[in-house]
């Protein structure tokens, strides 16, 4: 969003101006796809619910939509591949990582390493694994990122 109003306000083509998103603790789920968010109920473990309905999210609510499930009007364009198609930059965490793949060892009764092998295969393309959330973070602003918490 803050492209778009840049861009509207000071005239700066939105090409010129690059965003680094970093997905850290729980926000680490939206950075799996809904693969993931299906087969180990993710958004029932995390109370994750579409506004539109309350219902649980059967699949990652950050990533292409279309149809029934396509995002409202003034958020079209903001799917984490619309991003990373746009050119920001997407970074996770691989600290948080590990509780997701604690959810493939209980569920699948499956080694830890097993585990972090599978959940790394359900990360959506383009999503670049850090060693944490905040080496992610302070990596971005040692390159002339500001830091602006989302949530």
């Amino acid at each position: 969003i803050w492209r778009k109003q840049y861009s509207t306000i000071f005239g700066v083509p939105e090409t010129s101006l690059n965003t680094v998103v970093v997905l850290r603790h729980d926000g680490i789920a939206l950075a799996l796809g809904n693969r993931f968010w299906d087969r180990y109920g993710l958004a029932k473990k995390w109370n994750v619910h579409d506004p539109a309905d309350r219902r649980p999210f059967a699949r990652n609510p950050v990533i292409e939509r279309t149809g029934a499930t396509a995002l409202p009007g003034e958020f079209a364009g903001f799917t984490l591949e619309d991003l990373l198609r746009g050119g920001t930059t997407v970074l996770a965490c691989s600290l948080a990582l590990r509780d997701c793949a604690q959810l493939i060892v209980e569920a699948d009764k499956v080694r830890y390493e097993e585990a972090m092998e599978t959940v790394r295969t359900m990360v959506v393309p383009g999503v670049v694994m850090q060693p944490s959330g905040i080496f992610a973070v302070v990596l971005a602003q040692d390159n002339g990122c500001r830091f602006v918490q989302g949530s």
